[in-house]
């Protein structure tokens, strides 16, 4: 009977000191596993910036391409418009205008009315006159 508690004793020592191994080999794996991973995701990150940086050189060649050709065709449509302004007379331009309600008080304020009386003409109210007198004069 003696011998049946040693032989147990012992087969549980043995048991305790395999489990402890392979605990240890478990710890391992999961250590290089997130060395692994860690690495790994630095790495994507390291491709992500790079990717980024090309995106961002690439977004401000397309920006500076844009403002030189804005450049040139602000300059051209500038000199356009300043050269149409002087051939034109203000209430002519009025005239073209799609915009016959708006015409209407720019003219009246143009001879002399206040934002009031062009609201009494034109049965609007004077809030929305100031607001176009803002806007156009």
């Amino acid at each position: 009977m003696d011998s049946m508690i040693l032989l147990s004793l012992l087969s549980n020592v043995i048991c305790f000191y395999l489990i402890f191994i392979l605990w240890k080999k478990l710890d391992q794996q999961g250590k290089t596993n997130q060395l692994d991973s860690t690495e790994d995701l630095a790495e994507l990150l390291e491709l992500f910036a790079q990717e980024m940086k090309e995106e961002n050189a690439r977004l401000q060649e397309i920006i500076l391409q844009y403002s030189k050709e804005a450049r040139s065709t602000n300059v051209s449509t500038s000199s356009e418009v300043q050269s149409e302004q002087v051939k034109t007379d203000s209430s002519a331009q009025f005239q073209h205008d799609n915009h016959p309600e708006r015409n209407k008080v720019l003219l009246l304020a143009r001879e002399g009315y206040n934002a009031e009386e062009i609201a009494k003409k034109l049965d609007r109210g004077k809030g929305e006159i100031e607001l176009l007198l803002k806007f156009y004069a």
